[in-house]
């Protein structure tokens, strides 16, 4: 006869023990091909079924790809403790890595567990919120090919008393320890190529998520690898910069894969990439869960499933996405990058880390200057209309040209990704950097009388329907840089006074709004270079303003000056 479950009713947890604490690496952009992975077609044991004591078996990946086993035994179950409706089982594991690192670990995530009979209870996902601790929280596989899409607060529940007692005599913890019990812990996704520490320092963007950094190094691994056991890894973008996470299959079926027992990133019906990987090792941290260094491999199908229970995919093609295809020129040195990415919520964010990676990479060091970059939006709109946005300007990098020198590209593009109906299809960039960070500053205006320039100092008297040619004086890289603008003098204005603005182009603002692809049209092709001047004649009325815009310079332009005009 059974024993009756003790129910620990009064512990909660929320989204659980996740991937790989450092970021993994794409050893190759193209879809992977390789011998189809072992099909276990796990049956699932009924959490009702379970009682505290019983035995339990179970799989994981502590280094490279071949799953090693583990033991165990059930505590008991929490009742509604991953969300409604929901249990989570909680169990005592012990193995040689385990024991070695004394928790289990980050990258876990995933990992089947086995009752006596062979059949499938769950995958751990949950780990208690104190610290190490070898006592995991698991998804019941009965419910992970169910997919919840009920979301569930993050939230921490503490163990009554009993509980506690319990849970720190098997854990081998103090009953204050035990009674924090699992919280919810953040999916610290990995992305390659950027170090996140300098994001914060040059980067103020509000779709800039500060994921974790990682390892340099790629791996040639198939999808035969992917076993119920073995690591598990899920991108959002793939390439010179990947984005992604690493956990551990729970169970393969059918060509097709589940694992994690949580979400990667909770985006519901996904199109984020199906990968292999291989682990480094599982590092011990003794102020918290350990975690597994992992290296990620080549496509090997599609994720399309990423819900409260875990995700799931099917092996074959990897799913399409907008290509970032960039390249960075730095005196001698280049560096060329290619990086899909599969998910559009990501394509602003991926494309700030992957143009920040190129310049660094040629760079190669941290340094001010400039950098001229040219670029190419490419998609369609909501009724399948083409677009190409195209654009050339220069950017001033004060303290670190490498990402400073990235300019506006990822803003628009994110933009672009949120619009409903727009589709991004490819990016592309070319930067040219150099370490003259120096600005030119708008330090006078003249208008040539005679035929000799001179300094503007009191009103300009024009005429209506007339031309007016003014030449900006720009200081500040050694002998002074002239640029000629002009600008229409409306005949409405005639008889009136007008202000007139020369500006350098890094302080004005664009016309146009990103607010629609049709306003983000009119920015791009009026938007005023940074290295250029505009002269603005404002008009009375509702008529739009009048300008010109000089010829590029080598440096960005600065600073302005006001001029009233007296038009006759």
């Amino acid at each position: 006869m059974k024993r009756p479950v003790r129910s620990l009713t009064s512990v909660a947890a929320g989204a659980g023990l996740l991937l790989s604490s450092a970021a993994v690496v794409l050893a190759s952009s193209h879809t992977a091909t390789s011998a189809p992975p072992a099909e276990d077609c796990a049956k699932p044991y009924p959490v009702a079924d379970l009682a505290p004591g019983d035995a339990v078996t179970g799989l994981t990946v502590a280094r490279g790809t071949t799953p090693d086993g583990f033991t165990g035994e059930v505590l008991g179950v929490v009742e509604d403790g991953i969300t409604a409706g929901l249990d989570m089982v909680m169990v005592d594991l012990t193995s040689a890595d385990i024991d070695r690192v004394g928790s289990i670990w980050q990258g876990m995530s995933g990992s089947p567990v086995y009752a006596a009979d062979g059949r499938l209870i769950g995958a751990v996902s949950y780990g208690l919120s104190w610290g190490p601790s070898q006592i995991a929280g698991v998804t019941p596989f009965e419910d992970m090919d169910e997919y919840l899409a009920a979301a569930s607060p993050r939230k921490k529940v503490t163990l009554d008393r009993a509980d506690a007692t319990a849970v720190a005599e098997a854990a081998g913890v103090t009953r204050a320890q035990a009674a924090r019990g699992f919280k919810q812990l953040s999916v610290p996704m990995a992305v390659s190529g950027i170090d996140p520490s300098r994001i914060g320092k040059v980067a103020k963007r509000d779709y800039l998520r500060s994921p974790l950094a990682g390892s340099s190094a790629g791996a040639s691994i198939g999808a035969e690898t992917i076993v119920a056991g073995g690591n598990l890894a899920a991108s959002v973008a793939y390439g010179t910069v990947a984005y992604a996470g690493v956990g551990t299959a729970t169970s393969v079926c059918g060509g097709k894969v589940v694992g994690f027992g949580h979400p990667l990133a909770y985006l519901g019906a996904t199109t984020e990439t199906l990968h292999p990987a291989s682990a480094v090792y599982v590092q011990a941290d003794p102020a918290g869960s350990a975690f597994k260094v992992a290296n990620l491999g080549a496509p090997v199908g599609s994720i399309d499933n990423d819900r409260y229970t875990g995700i799931s995919g099917r092996f074959g093609a990897a799913p399409g996405g907008t290509v970032l295809s960039s390249r960075t020129a730095f005196g001698s040195r280049s560096f060329d990058g290619r990086t899909t990415v599969t998910v559009p919520a990501y394509v602003g964010e991926v494309a700030w880390y992957h143009l920040a990676t190129v310049n660094d990479r040629a760079v190669d060091g941290m340094t001010k200057g400039s950098a001229l970059v040219t670029w190419s939006v490419k998609g369609k709109d909501g009724a399948g209309k083409a677009f190409d946005l195209k654009r050339t300007d220069r950017y001033l990098g004060s303290y670190d040209i490498a990402s400073e020198g990235v300019g506006e590209l990822p803003d628009l593009a994110w933009i672009l990704s949120e619009m409903n109906g727009v589709k991004v299809d490819s990016i592309t960039a070319d930067s040219r950097i150099v370490t003259d960070a120096r600005r030119l500053r708008v330090s006078a205006v003249q208008r040539k009388v005679k035929g000799t320039w001179r300094d503007v100092t009191g009103n300009l008297t024009v005429k209506a329907g007339s031309k007016l040619t003014l030449r900006a004086v720009l200081t500040g890289t050694g002998a002074p840089v002239y640029r000629t603008v002009t600008v229409t003098v409306p005949k409405q204005l005639k008889g009136k006074k007008a202000p007139l603005w020369v500006r350098g182009g890094n302080d004005h603002y664009g016309e146009g709004s990103w607010g629609s692809l049709a306003g983000m049209k009119t920015y791009v092709a009026k938007k005023v270079r940074n290295d250029a001047v505009v002269a603005i004649l404002r008009n009375q009325g509702k008529a739009a303003p009048k300008q010109g815009v000089s010829s590029p310079t080598n440096n960005v332009v600065v600073g302005q000056k006001r001029l009233r005009v007296i038009v006759k």
